[in-house]
């Protein structure tokens, strides 16, 4: 009865220490808390909730892949609320971004790994949800809403800054990832503060992007399998 298993265990090591190794495709998704604070670390802003999903190319190299490399394509919803709003109060940013981050990647023999390297993101498109009731005066109406227009159109296209992580991801590809984005960018197109019409002010100074992600990952392992077509040509397929 020993040998048998002895004999499976045997057979099991190469893959597990070598199942890190080469390309493989992966999956994230989760949720985040954003935050959009001026340099000053104004009182203005608070954090909220938001999420992302994406998908991720992963290359380990090394002893047994420790290290790897990793480029991923994230939809993510970032923002901000106001400072001090009280649990009713709907006022919120919504800044909805493409993030493409470019990691290295150290992995440990247990299944953890630490992470670090920059990214660039692409504002896709914005959104603000006001508590304050829409004026049924139509002039007051049509300030208001030129107030929200102004606002959310007061943002840079371009973000960029740093990502750090650790996760826990074993050879079975589901695993899971914290993960700390600072931007360095300015988001906002203005240095000055601006008074928007029922929306309150934004302080001056430069503004930028702020995000925890707490995130589920599952990879795909690409194993090169050699199989002739009809025309004798070699095929590489997905293959867990």
């Amino acid at each position: 009865m020993r040998t048998p298993i002895l004999l499976v265990l045997c057979l099991g090591l190469p893959s597990w220490s070598l199942a890190q190794k080469g390309f493989s495709l992966g999956f994230r998704l989760g949720a985040s808390y954003c935050n959009t604070p001026t340099a000053e670390w104004s009182t203005s802003t608070d954090w909220a909730p938001g999420g992302h999903a994406g998908v991720v190319a992963h290359y380990g190299f090394g002893k047994k892949g420790a290290l790897a490399t990793l480029v991923e394509a994230q939809f993510a919803l970032q923002g901000s609320r106001p400072k001090n709003a009280v649990e009713d109060d709907h006022d919120r940013l919504f800044l909805y971004y493409a993030n493409f981050p470019v990691l290295a990647r150290y992995r440990l023999k247990m299944g953890l790994f630490f992470e670090l390297g920059p990214y660039v993101g692409v504002l896709v498109n914005t959104g603000y949800r006001s508590a304050t009731p829409e004026p049924r005066d139509p002039e007051d109406r049509a300030v208001y809403n030129e107030g929200i227009d102004l606002f959310t159109k007061s943002f840079n296209v371009l973000d960029y800054g740093t990502t750090l992580g650790v996760g826990y991801l074993p050879t079975s590809g589901l695993g899971a990832s914290v993960r700390f984005n600072y931007g360095i960018a300015d988001i906002w197109t203005s240095a000055d503060a601006v008074t928007f019409e029922g929306l309150g002010t934004i302080d001056a100074g430069i503004t930028s992007n702020l995000s925890a992600q707490l995130s589920f990952i599952y990879m795909v392992k690409y194993h090169k399998v050699q199989r002739k077509g009809h025309f004798g040509h070699r095929r590489h397929v997905l293959k867990r």
